[in-house]
């Protein structure tokens, strides 16, 4: 009952990317090669990079979280490989150089983005990730140190021990961050499992 809300999300998210990414395809349905179209073409590229270009940095942050862990990826690579090839489809149908150089930033953009760590947030939902049943704590702590290195852009995420489970925080001194937590669990040493709260 409670995930009702969370699917009607994610169905209209997956639906509206799809829409985004179809955009440059409805260019391939006007007439070619006149100004207005290409005008046209342009303006509908421009609006569907910006829709699925917002999607895919939403995607990129949701990264592993969360209740549908296949979204972030979705939204991050799939949508823009998909506006970027029917850019360049209707580019060439088009005759379209712009078209063709936007998609080829567009993508060139996406690409930068996932690989490289926009928030703190991705590290610490990699840290997340890495966190496996059997680990010691000295285990655990090693996979956070590998997220966020002493000499990185952020800083440790602030930790402590709760009734033998390990808490952490991932950063207590910002409000868009602060109670973005998790908690892994520990009996006799070694994880039994984890949880994660998103701020």
């Amino acid at each position: 009952m409670h995930d009702s809300p969370l699917i009607l999300i994610f169905v209209l998210t997956v639906l509206c990317g799809l829409v985004a990414a179809s955009l440059p395809l409805f260019a391939l349905l006007l007439p070619q090669p006149r100004l207005r179209s290409r005008m046209l073409f342009l303006a509908v590229v421009v609006v569907a990079f910006c829709v699925v270009g917002f999607m895919a940095f939403i995607g990129d942050i949701a990264g592993a979280g969360g209740n549908f862990p296949f979204l972030g990826p979705l939204l991050a690579l799939a949508f823009p490989v998909l506006v970027t090839a029917g850019t360049l489809a209707a580019a060439r149908r088009h005759h379209s150089l712009a078209g063709a150089v936007l998609a080829a930033i567009f993508l060139g953009a996406v690409v930068v983005m996932h690989f490289s760590d926009t928030t703190p947030v991705k590290p610490y939902r990699r840290f997340f990730a890495a966190v496996h049943n059997g680990m010691s704590q000295t285990d655990v702590l090693a996979a956070l140190h590998a997220q966020f290195p002493q000499a990185g852009p952020y800083k440790l995420p602030a930790f402590h021990n709760e009734n033998g489970d390990l808490c952490f925080n991932l950063d207590l001194t910002d409000d868009r961050y602060n109670a973005e937590s998790v908690v892994v669990e520990m009996y006799n040493g070694r994880v039994i499992g984890k949880s994660y709260a998103v701020d």
